[in-house]
């Protein structure tokens, strides 16, 4: 006991009554065996450390933490599982998240994991137990481990690997077990080790024979036969590098073989006579000229599909080189600009390719084709291998992560190392599945084999959470914060002043929260999705008043998207804006707009009431009272016997006359009961017959686009007819005419009247100093009119005016 007089850093006592016992300055975990009362190492952990942190979860997985040393606060540099059965498993990645934890709690380590930390609480789910990693070293993130390329497998329970450099492998997993061997090639010939490079690929021919291609240097390339029984290779040597191969259905080997003058070609070997043929056509001698070709792969019947640093070629094999195919989509497609690593046929004969650009679907038949990219959600856009599992889905392996395609719903979803991977940078010509449906894909530093089933099982990806709600009062210049129980909002009402909001938020998933993603859309103002870029922040700036729904969407590290935060806002407006308030505002001007033009309708009926009764009275009391004048004038005048008195009472008469005459159109332009233009054309011929007909003066009137029952306006009405008047009077006095015209027009946006005469012009008219005239002139301003006055054998008066 004198070698742990140490100070105690881990005592404790699992559910089962065991002890764990670990101390300061010693590198070792230990147990106690409470039957034989000793101290038992635990073995499997590296001896370069102490260990001060332990916890266990209900299952009896212990988890152990390798630290700086038994201080209060103990940084952690590795995480070791120890399971109740099994081998000991490397947990170190989840330091990551913190190497300062303070507390760990699990129902099983193997899936759901809370970690307290240093910064708060952090939640993995792990995929130890459904990835498992084969061939990996502890290496740091930059550096390189096992590069394995070409994959392979006996039916038998046995897996091939390749690695890249001088060995293969073997897995054998028979038994429940998994056992790794070290495959050396052995010449068969010389019976030495064989030493070779830039291996890419592994075929397994029944019974016993496992095939490879390798290079030695850079002009030569090792067609391996391996035979499994005798642990012997037959070695097929050609003077050109291989850089893929693959078999037909006739135990034919197809090669792409790089020369060393930098020219590619196409090969074909025939076991029986171990002989190597380039493939050509009778148009083509060398197909793959100036081409680079990365990948071959077999197609539907006889044919293959060959990729290269400028796009997809397709080899159809006959009986013979005139027979023989090769077909470029260059030009009808936009392949031929794309560096393609790898291609794979379906059952359904659409062709997926793996291009540095991401994954396309192409149609050989309709010569259409689609790009995913890491837009869509595609782990990495360079693209290593892909897979079909046996449900039709699709694992592409990239640079960075590997994703699961379903083609139905063209949905990713992406996985990295903290899922189970030895490393997230995959490598090209290393992807493979076997009999039993695993998928096998190789990374910089190992190989990976899961069943895809199990990889996709987990629960759906949590909601995003609010965490922080701000609004900004510009009125008040007053800024309201919340942050407690925000987990539960789901309204939130704006008032008119407090149209600035801002919103912060997080997804509940904290393992690798550097590849976490948000987006959101405002419905009513962003109909799609708008990526926020690494941001969690939302800020909307004087929202118009109205209902919105905000949906916010959070995606974990492997691309899956939450379903939706769906956020009702309400945006309140100002009093005065609201429909309510425009309502009552439009029905108070109604009603005010009613009582107002009901007003002005009792002010002109009343108005016109009066210039009915004062035409009436003028008609009847002053029109009566001249009619006497004159009637007793002319009595006076034939009992007289003075002529001097006689002639003095006769102009008497006549003076009476004319008032009456004067007075009757006075009477007529304010009687509110002519106020037609038929009325006015009535009045206007009454005149014309009384003026011209004593005088056999003939007058014609013309009327066109006129409305006899419109009504005119007081003004208008007398302004016309005085003109019309005086116009006529000056023909009857002046004019010696024998015909007067007279045309009246609506034409347009116009009404036009003109009175015409074939008489002598008068000598009022050519000086044009006559108040006839002027009068004439004045009435036509006064109506917003113009008047012209033209002397060309006879006289024209020319009214032009708005339309009546």
């Amino acid at each position: 006991m004198e070698a742990f007089s140490q100070r105690v850093s881990i005592l404790k006592r699992e559910r089962s009554g065991q002890v764990w016992f670990a101390f300061a300055h010693v590198h070792h975990l230990f147990r106690y065996d409470s039957i034989q009362r000793v101290f038992r190492t635990v073995d499997g952990l590296p001896d370069d450390g102490e260990f001060s942190l332990w916890w266990q979860d209900k299952k009896g997985n212990v988890l152990v933490s390798k630290t700086n040393g038994n201080t209060r606060f103990p940084i952690s540099k590795n995480l070791f599982c120890i399971p109740a059965r099994g081998s000991i498993n490397d947990f170190s990645k989840f330091i990551r998240v913190s190497k300062q934890i303070i507390d760990v709690y699990s129902d099983d380590f193997f899936g759901t994991l809370f970690f307290g930390v240093d910064t708060g609480l952090k939640i993995f789910k792990n995929n130890q137990n459904i990835v498992h990693s084969y061939l990996q070293k502890d290496i740091d993130e930059d550096d390189f481990g096992r590069i394995l390329r070409g994959m392979a497998s006996d039916g038998k329970g046995n897996i091939f690997f390749a690695n890249e450099n001088s060995y293969w492998y073997r897995l054998n997993k028979k038994n429940g077990k998994d056992q790794i061997d070290t495959i050396r090639i052995i010449e068969e010939r010389s019976d030495t080790v064989l030493r070779f490079n830039c291996c890419f690929a592994l075929h397994y021919q029944s019974p016993h024979y496992l095939w490879g291609i390798a290079c030695q240097g850079r002009d030569r390339g090792l067609l391996i036969r391996y035979n499994l029984t005798t642990q012997k290779a037959t070695i097929y040597r050609y003077p050109a590098r291989f850089r893929a191969f693959t078999a037909d259905a006739n135990g034919l080997f197809w090669l792409l073989a790089e020369y060393p003058n930098g020219d590619y070609k196409l090969l074909n070997f025939n076991q029986h006579n171990a002989e190597f043929r380039t493939f050509y056509t009778a148009e083509e001698p060398s197909p793959l000229k100036n081409l680079f070709p990365y990948f071959i792969a077999r197609g539907k019947g006889n044919t293959f599909w060959v990729t290269t640093n400028k796009g997809l070629y397709r080899i159809k094999t006959g009986t013979s080189p005139k027979s023989n195919q090769f077909e470029t989509f260059k030009g009808r497609t936009g392949l031929g600009t794309q560096l393609i690593y790898c291609v794979y046929e379906d059952a359904e004969g659409m062709v997926w390719l793996g291009s540095s650009q991401g994954l396309i679907r192409f149609n050989p038949t309709t010569l259409s084709e689609k790009y995913y990219t890491e837009a869509n959600g595609l782990a990495s856009n360079v693209i290593s291998g892909i897979l079909e599992d046996h449900r039709g889905k699709l694992w592409i392996s990239t640079h960075s992560g590997i994703s699961c395609f379903d083609p139905k719903t063209e949905k990713f979803t992406n996985f990295y190392d903290l899922d189970g991977f030895s490393h997230s940078s995959f490598t090209r010509y290393s992807f493979f599945k076997d009999e039993e449906n695993i998928l096998y894909f190789g990374t910089i530093n190992g190989v990976n084999a899961f069943r895809p089933e199990r990889l996709t099982q987990w629960d759906s990806v949590p909601k995003v959470t609010l965490t922080r709600v701000s609004k900004y009062n510009w009125v008040q210049d007053t800024l309201m914060e919340f942050t407690q129980n925000l987990h539960q909002m789901r309204y939130l009402k704006l008032a008119a002043d407090e149209q600035n909001l801002e919103l912060e938020f997080t997804l509940p998933i904290y393992w690798d929260i550097s590849k976490t993603k948000y987006r959101y859309k405002l419905r009513g103002v962003d109909e799609k999705w708008v990526d926020l870029e690494g941001r969690n922040q939302i800020k909307y700036n004087r929202l118009p008043p109205g209902a919105y729904e905000l949906f916010i969407q959070g995606a974990d590290p492997r691309g899956n998207w939450s379903k939706s935060l769906v956020l009702h806002l309400k945006v309140e407006t100002f009093f005065y804006n609201t429909w309510w308030f425009w309502l009552l505002a439009a029905l108070g001007i109604a009603i005010g707009g009613y009582f107002l033009v009901r007003s002005r309708l009792l002010q002109k009926l009343k108005i016109e009431r009066l210039r009915t009764k004062i035409s009436t009275d003028i008609h009847d009391e002053v029109s009566g009272l001249l009619a006497g004048i004159a009637l007793q004038a002319e009595v006076m005048q034939h009992l007289g016997k003075d002529e001097f008195d006689k002639n003095r009472l006769q102009k008497i008469a006549e003076i009476s006359r004319k008032a009456m005459s004067r007075l009757h159109d006075v009477i007529w332009s304010i009687d509110s009961r002519k106020d037609h233009l038929e009325d006015l054309l009535f009045r206007m011929q009454e005149h014309a017959n009384d003026v011209l007909a004593p005088l056999n003066i003939q007058y014609q009137v013309q009327l066109r686009n006129l409305d006899l029952k419109m009504g005119i306006p007081i003004q208008i009405r007398q302004d016309l007819f005085f003109i019309f008047k005086e116009a006529i009077n000056n023909v009857a006095k002046h004019a010696q005419a024998k015909v007067v015209h007279v045309r009246l027009v609506q034409q347009g946006r116009f009404f036009e009247m003109e009175i015409v005469d074939d008489g002598k012009p008068a000598n009022e008219k050519k000086s044009g100093s006559g108040n006839g005239i002027q009068n004439m002139k004045m009435r036509a301003e006064r109506i917003g009119g113009e008047i012209t006055f033209v002397q060309n054998n006879g006289m024209t008066v020319a009214l032009r005016m708005k339309r009546l």
